[in-house]
Order: C-alpha cells, then sequence, then structure tokens
C-alpha cells in the first residue's frame, strides 16, 4: 500500500473508534486485528516483509464478525480496511451492511460519502454528507461539503461549511485553512489573512496556509513576508 493509503486507513480507524469505550478483556479476534494494525502503524512489514500485519488484520476482524461478541465493531473496521486499498466494491457492501445494523449511524454515512468522493461519485457523497449532517452536526461532513463546494468553485457556500465545521472542533485545523482559502477566492484578503495567521499560531506546520498566506501577502504588497511564507510551505512540502 502507498504511503496515503497508509495514512488514510490509520486516520480513518482513530476516527471511527473514538467514539465509544473500546476495552477488550483478554484475547480475542478483535484484540488480535487491534495488535496487528498497530504493528501495521510502526511499518513493521517493511523491515520484515515476510509479515502481512493488514492480511492478519482481514483475517482476524472476519473471525471476530462471524463469532465474536463485538462483530459490529469489527464489520465497520473491516469495511475501512477495505476502503484504505481501494477496494471500492467490497468497502461498499460493508459499510452498507453495518449501517443495516445502525441506521441511524452518522459516521457511517460520513465513511461512505468519503468513498463516493474518491470515486469521484460527487451527487452521492452529498447526499450521504448531508444525510449524516440531520443525524447529528459532524465536523468531517461539514469539512468534505466545503471541499466539494471548494472545487466546485461555490466559494461562499464552501466558507459557510468550513465556518460550521471549525465551529464543531476549534482545532480542526484543516477546516479554518479551508475558510482561509474560501476567504482568499471571494477577495476578503484581510479576513483570509486573520484566518491563516491564527491557525499557523496554533500549528505552524500547515503547508497550505503557508502557500495561501504568500498569495494574500503578495496581493497586499507585503514582499518580504510572501517570500518568507512560501519559503515555509516549500520547506514543509519537502519534509512530507
Amino acid at each position: 500500500m502507498n504511503i496515503r493509503g497508509r495514512g488514510i486507513l490509520i486516520a480513518i480507524l482513530v476516527l471511527a473508534l473514538a467514539g465509544g469505550p473500546m476495552v477488550y478483556a483478554g484475547q480475542s479476534h478483535l484484540a488480535n486485528a487491534f495488535e496487528a494494525l498497530y504493528y501495521y502503524s510502526l511499518r513493521v512489514d517493511d523491515r520484515f516483509p515476510g509479515l502481512d500485519p493488514l492480511a492478519t488484520a482481514e483475517d482476524e476482524l472476519e473471525k471476530e464478525i462471524a463469532t465474536g461478541v463485538r462483530g459490529k465493531e469489527a464489520l465497520i473496521m473491516l469495511a475501512i480496511l477495505h476502503h484504505s486499498q481501494e477496494r471500492w466494491e467490497k468497502a461498499e457492501q460493508l459499510y452498507r451492511q453495518a449501517l443495516e445494523d445502525r441506521p441511524d449511524s452518522a459516521s457511517i454515512r460520513v465513511f461512505l460519502g468519503d468513498l463516493y468522493r474518491a470515486q469521484s461519485r460527487i451527487d452521492e457523497a452529498v447526499e450521504m454528507y448531508q444525510e449524516a449532517l440531520e443525524l447529528e452536526s459532524m465536523g468531517r461532513a461539514h469539512f468534505s461539503l466545503g471541499m466539494i463546494a471548494l472545487e466546485n468553485e461555490d466559494h461562499e457556500s464552501a466558507a459557510e461549511s468550513f465556518r460550521h465545521a471549525s465551529d464543531d472542533n476549534e482545532e480542526f485545523f484543516a477546516a479554518r485553512v479551508g475558510l482561509g482559502r474560501a476567504l482568499y477566492y471571494q477577495d476578503k484578503l484581510g479576513e483570509a489573512a486573520e484566518t491563516l495567521e491564527g491557525v499557523l499560531l496554533q500549528d505552524s506546520r500547515l503547508p497550505d496556509a503557508h502557500e495561501y498566506l504568500a498569495l494574500i501577502y503578495e496581493e497586499q504588497g507585503k514582499y518580504e513576508q510572501a517570500e518568507h511564507a512560501e519559503q515555509r510551505a516549500a520547506e514543509l512540502r519537502n519534509m512530507e
């Protein structure tokens, strides 16, 4: 799997499991799957090519679904695993199965939206995000709608969605960077700069924020600051 796929898997698993306690006594197939994914996060398969922690996790999750008491959690994790490997059809099937078990789950709808968006099935993705938001206000759903609006050059709607995402979580830095971008495209340079400068005070390692600040400073005639922001963005890009 490529680096992006690895990052998606780890990030989504963390988000998926953050909503409830996952405490296990003793050994179980689900605990074994967690252990395999932990080793995967440490990249042990790079050092020991004979190991395949993802295959182990998949096998343990299937066993938990078939015989364990945490089958519903295992089902979602297995869907995410297939999603991360771009096995779109299998992932969609498992998400839909999980949604039958949990029809009021906003999170599963967001995962489905992410799946559809990755396949450029934008109308279906928007529908899933909107359904999720009808159930609860979720920053990830607002953020994804903001990104879709930004890609469609609907900058006003993008800004609104990013504001909602930021309101749900002040530390959702990607949403605040998105807001800064949307404001920039609306020629609200002062507000855009203030937004981006604010988020960089909390996390200075956001290349997109530096890149857009460079553009803003250039338009404002702040050439020295623009050059510094551009250099910082390039440094961060080289570290990725």
